[in-house]
């Protein structure tokens, strides 16, 4: 079995995941580990506080995602995130309206290092603004096109994503580097 397979297996496995196991789940450790590695390895700063997302967001690192007709938020405390990550969801959404003729719901973005929720992983690279959390859609035909256009990215080696279960969502993280070799 490759790799794609194996991702794709574990992805789709972690969709059954209920009950008491899906409190327990903070992501697969091995994507949470990739992720953080790569964040290390492109020097990403992990912003500590809400003054320190403002600094970034005064030097224009950090760039703001903007509600529209295929974009809501859902309890999202800081709507911005690195530029290539605004790019990636900027197709997104506009992929999604067609293909599913609904708004795409973000749920978190970029949240300091001491803003962290309680079930947040340690190692979580939701401080460096490359991540977003995208609520799952409850239409079947739409989580399957989401989750299959998810897969084939993340075999291009652009993004990874994961299925979070507390609460239930897809967190996504854009290889800024990668992406950008994409495009």
């Amino acid at each position: 079995m490759n790799v794609r397979s194996c991702v794709a297996a574990v992805f789709l496995w972690g969709l059954s995941v209920a009950g008491a196991d899906a409190q327990e789940r903070k992501g697969s450790p091995d994507s949470i580990a990739w992720q953080y590695l790569y964040a290390e390895k492109e020097h990403l700063t992990f912003l500590p506080s809400a003054e320190a997302i403002e600094f970034f967001i005064a030097g224009g690192v950090l760039v703001d995602l903007k509600e529209n007709a295929n974009l809501k938020f859902f309890q999202v405390s800081y709507p911005y995130v690195l530029y290539v990550t605004k790019l990636f969801v900027d197709w997104f959404e506009g992929e999604y309206r067609l293909w599913c003729g609904a708004e795409l719901v973000v749920t978190s973005a970029t949240r300091p290092r001491n803003g962290q929720p309680p079930n947040a992983h340690p190692l979580s690279v939701h401080p460096t603004g490359i991540s977003v959390d995208l609520r799952i859609p409850a239409d079947s035909k739409c989580r399957q096109w989401f989750e299959r256009t998810l897969l084939s990215l993340e075999g291009r080696g652009v993004l990874d994503v994961t299925l979070e279960t507390n609460p239930w969502h897809y967190h996504v993280t854009v290889f800024s580097t990668r992406y950008q070799e994409y495009l």
